[in-house]
């Protein structure tokens, strides 16, 4: 029998999907012991202050200091730089903007704090790759790295 498929969409993805909420200071420097890492509320308040409370990124992050492979001031003195531990994750989120030039003229648009009036699905799409947070009506991106990452990129 032939079932048409649609060739953007996997037919492995069942179920439902669950939105990761952002971790907390509290979260984080839990995670930051179960990784045998001496952190304190500075260096919490030092890595929100470049990825936000992303699970992802603070994850990426604590796994590779733990690991002895990096500081976290090498981190965040090379962020964006092309030996950066967020360089895979910074360039599928650059591939997506470039196969979708209108969400990247819209990323240069709150980049740049132009005041731009985006549709719902325009906000859903930015959201659902990560790279907004929605505070009622108003748009904001996620994490500064982005944000370092994307002024670059334009």
């Amino acid at each position: 029998m032939y079932v048409p498929l649609d060739i953007n969409q996997s037919p492995f993805n069942v179920g439902f999907s669950v939105e990761l909420p952002e971790f907390n200071r509290e979260q984080i420097l839990d995670l930051a012991q179960r990784h045998q890492l001496n952190w304190n509320d500075t260096d919490v308040e030092k890595i929100m202050m470049l990825v936000g409370g992303h699970p992802f990124l603070i994850r990426l992050t604590l796994y590779q200091i733990a690991s002895e492979n990096v500081t976290l001031t090498q981190i965040l003195e090379n962020a964006t730089s092309a030996n950066s531990i967020y360089t895979d994750h910074l360039r599928r989120q650059s591939l997506i903007l470039t196969q979708q030039p209108d969400l990247a003229d819209v990323m240069k648009d709150i980049i740049s704090n132009n005041l731009v009036e985006l549709s719902t699905v325009t906000k859903f799409k930015l959201q659902s790759i990560g790279f907004i947070k929605l505070q009622g009506d108003n748009v904001m991106l996620s994490c500064d790295l982005y944000r370092q990452y994307l002024i670059n990129y334009q």
